[in-house]
């Protein structure tokens, strides 16, 4: 996640995010590339699955400044130790020329097409949260800062943004720190005042830091709140269902406040949104109000979040939905 938008994802060369919520397409390039140039990776079990599983038939060449990350987790073929961007301009004046990749991207643009990252929205069912950050991600500047707390919420919008610009997903990476969206987005606008902020959270994140909303409004910030909410610990609740035979424990909330009144206490902006042909005039309504604003999105809280690969699992055996995941 840190390196989310170091290659921008709408070159025909992207392949996206890879490991247990990656593409289904990225996950089959990493499962079957002979080569892999990994720069700056820690290789975490989040990305990697099963070592036993992860580029099989790949030469690994692993590039980083601290000699510590190299082959410790994923054996390194070529250990490259070094800053980066010195080391990928060393690594290009060596190369004698262009490989013959053609039958190579080829089939990446294979997977692409099997296995695009997409979701179903019947007009009966409820809102789809995709749908929310994919028209976030339509209407705002390629350089907007988005940040996130925990959960489902975070590896949607990890997903259906389409990062073109390195720096501009603030989150807590594989701290998993709940409660991070809203502190985070306040540090973000005042790092960059002339950059959009958009906060995506969840209804449980949101609930450990919302009081943040008093420094937004005192500092008068104009940025956006999002809250995803589907009345769960939605990730502890997908969990749950998919590895304990759906024996729900504290995931789920009988009750639960309505953010928007919540953020008009605070004396921010409130809005809330139930509607798919609401989604874009009430992103739009938050964008131009001056000052911190909130948007309760009450999603389908039947949502989940794919493609998926079990913990520990093969990344070339990915899960698109609860019955595929009930067969790994």
């Amino acid at each position: 996640m840190p390196g989310t938008g170091s290659f921008p994802e709408d070159d025909p060369l992207s392949m996206g995010i890879v490991g247990m919520h990656g593409t289904g397409y990225g996950n089959l390039a990493i499962s079957n590339c002979d080569v892999m140039l990994a720069v700056g990776t820690r290789f975490d079990d989040r990305l990697t699955g099963d070592i036993e599983t992860f580029a099989p038939d790949a030469e690994i060449a692993h590039v980083d400044i601290d000699p510590a990350e190299i082959s410790k987790n994923v054996e390194a073929d070529y250990p490259l130790i070094g800053d980066a961007a010195r080391v990928l301009g060393q690594l290009d004046d060596a190369m004698p020329g262009t490989p013959d990749a053609e039958a190579w991207l080829e089939q990446c643009d294979t997977w692409k097409e099997e296995y695009p990252l997409d979701y179903e929205a019947p007009e009966d069912e409820p809102l789809k949260p995709q749908y929310v950050v994919e028209t976030y991600d339509e209407v705002t500047p390629e350089d907007t800062i988005v940040c996130a707390g925990v959960g489902q919420h975070q590896m949607w919008a990890w997903q259906y943004w389409t990062w073109t610009e390195p720096r501009t997903w603030v989150t807590s990476h594989g701290l998993g720190t709940m409660g991070y969206a809203v502190p985070s987005a306040i540090g973000a606008k005042i790092a960059a005042p002339d950059q959009e902020v958009v906060s995506f959270d969840g209804d449980g994140s949101f609930l450990m830091t919302a009081q943040g909303l008093s420094v937004a409004v005192r500092e008068n910030l104009d940025l956006v709140i999002v809250v995803l909410n589907n009345e769960a610990v939605g990730m502890v609740r997908q969990w749950q269902d998919g590895f304990y035979g759906g024996r729900r424990m504290a995931s789920e909330y009988p009750w639960i406040p309505e953010f928007d009144k919540i953020a008009e206490a605070f004396g921010a902006k409130g809005f809330r949104l139930e509607e798919t042909d609401e989604v874009e005039e009430t992103i739009q309504a938050a964008r131009e109000y001056d000052g911190p604003a909130v948007i309760d999105a009450i999603i389908d809280p039947g949502e989940n979040v794919y493609p998926m690969v079990p913990s520990g699992g093969d990344n070339a055996k990915f899960a698109l939905n609860e019955r595929h995941l009930e067969g790994l």
